[in-house]
């Protein structure tokens, strides 16, 4: 008797433990890679489920280990450790299926299927608030900011944007481009789900920004849409003060240039890298000559010549960080490069450079804005530039952060699909926000650059700099566009780079994503 007794009792204890792992695998049916083939169901007593007999687990992957999961299927602790559990099962906790992914699904019962990872409503009051994957516009003045991208220790744009996100109820998204230190935007894209009932969403996000960071709106996008990816190209712009353009204090600086040979400069026998003295100017000076200077027709006719060779795809490894000739990477496409016409802002004449290119690498724009700056000051040849895409290292200054500006990410092909037959989803457009934009850039990002510069001589501390260290990149600024290698110097440093430009950390993040 008492062993028939036992037979019924360890019957029992078997099949409910079969009842609580049917359970289980039904719970983790969604990412735990169990098959389950069911043969047939027995009666239970009155008020319980049926239990499940016959049931068997094929794993796919029978040695994966949740170190978070101390269980057996029976709810007895047992010790963390690779390979199956004890009865070759999913390892479960107190009979209750785990989920892998983000979160954990607890589901003592049979239920509705486990809503899917990436469905991250939420619950507030009873009432489900739907949260749904969109393409966030905006746009912001850079100074005083170290960047785009969250760097813990210092002032960044996302450190504000998360904060903002985080009390509007929208968090977690992802950047079309990055910028650099100083640099500003007035149509970047973030990616990210947040809650878009509230037909004050946007207000309330802006209304937890500082006034040089705005959001303009947002577009409805599929869920696996990443702005970085999904960006075509994007539009920069850099605001130039034209009397960066004048001609150096001294003769000498760059003797072989046009400028140098037109004002008689001696070619010395043998090249010096001794830093040259700059002539000492009182601050009022200073002011007076920028004040006074104005672009001549003939430069802005070279600048524009200047702009339209580095149009179409070239080796950019000189205008780069860390780039070898032979990386691929370095090839990159620039699509248009153009030059406004010259205006006046608060006594300073400036001139707008646009470029439009499918990616650029760091401090590529800058340094093809310096590169600019030093022919057409040192007068040398346009084909210069042709000489900078071949393999020579040659040391290009880049030019100030200050005056570039990410006008506009581009989505073409992403555009075209959501205007296509069948499709229900909006482009992604900042022309509905050209007047807001507009407005913003004009008060914060141009007359923040002017204001920046006549403040600190950002523009002109940069360029005295340049002349001071001119030994270093003489020997490529030639009359007849040819490179004196026997003048160059052993460039060291950070991979053959010597920084003789701004003394900007190049640790620093990216102008933009590749």
């Amino acid at each position: 008797m008492e062993d028939s007794a036992d037979t019924e009792q360890n019957s029992n204890k078997r099949s409910a433990e079969e009842a609580t792992l049917e359970n289980t695998e039904r719970a983790d049916a969604d990412g735990s890679g169990t098959k389950r083939v069911r043969t047939d169901e027995t009666e239970a007593p009155d008020g319980a489920a049926p239990a499940k007999t016959g049931t068997r687990n094929v794993n796919d992957n029978d040695n994966d280990n949740d170190e978070e999961d101390d269980n057996d299927a029976d709810g007895v602790p047992r010790s963390r450790k690779s390979g199956p559990s004890r009865r070759g099962k999913q390892k479960t906790r107190g009979g209750a299926g785990k989920l892998k992914g983000k979160r954990a699904i607890r589901q003592e019962e049979w239920g509705p299927r486990p809503r899917n990872e990436d469905d991250d409503d939420e619950i507030v009051g009873g009432v489900r608030i739907p949260k749904r994957k969109v393409a966030l516009m905006m746009g912001y003045c850079g100074t005083g900011y170290n960047g785009m991208q969250v760097n813990p220790g210092v002032k960044t744009i996302e450190s504000e944007l998360f904060v903002a996100l985080e009390k509007a109820g929208a968090m977690g998204f992802q950047r079309a481009a990055r910028t650099d230190r100083g640099v500003h935007a007035a149509g970047q894209v973030v990616s990210l789900k947040m809650n878009v009932e509230p037909p004050t969403i946007i207000e309330d996000i802006n209304t937890h920004l500082p006034e040089q960071i705005r959001v303009w709106g947002f577009a409805n996008v599929q869920r696996k849409f990443n702005s970085k990816n999904a960006c075509d190209a994007r539009i920069y712009e850099y605001l130039l003060p034209t009397y960066i353009l004048r001609r150096p204090e001294r003769v000498d600086m760059y003797p072989r240039s046009g400028y140098g040979d037109r004002m008689g400069a001696v070619i010395p026998e043998k090249p010096s890298f001794d830093k040259l003295e700059t002539p000492i100017e009182t601050p009022e000076e200073r002011q007076e000559r920028r004040k006074n200077y104005r672009m001549s027709r003939e430069d802005l006719a070279k600048l524009r010549e200047i702009l339209k060779a580095y149009m179409g795809t070239q080796n950019y490894h000189n205008f780069t960080t860390g780039k070898a000739f032979g990386d691929t990477s370095a090839k990159r496409y620039i699509m248009k490069f153009e030059a406004g016409d010259p205006f006046v802002r608060e006594d300073i004449e400036l001139v707008s450079l646009k470029v439009l290119g499918q990616s650029f690498m760091i401090h590529q724009i800058r340094r093809m804005v310096g590169f600019a700056i030093m022919l057409i000051r040192t007068e040398c040849p346009v084909s210069l530039v042709s000489e900078a895409f071949k393999k020579t290292r040659m040391n290009i200054p880049r030019a100030p952060g200050l005056g570039l500006l990410l006008r506009q990410t581009v989505f073409r092909t992403y555009n075209l699909r959501s205007l296509g037959p069948g499709s229900e989803r909006p482009p992604i457009d900042f022309d509905q926000y050209k007047e807001t934009i507009d407005a913003f850039t004009e008060k914060w990002i141009y007359s923040g650059i002017v204001a920046e510069e006549k403040k600190t001589f950002e523009f002109d501390n940069w360029i005295r700099g340049i002349d001071e260290r001119a030994s270093e990149i003489r020997w490529y600024l030639t009359k007849d566009g040819k490179l004196v290698e026997e003048d160059r110097p052993k460039y060291e440093g950070l991979k053959g780079d010597i920084k003789i430009d701004d003394g900007e950390d190049e640790q620093g993040s990216a102008v933009d994503s590749d």
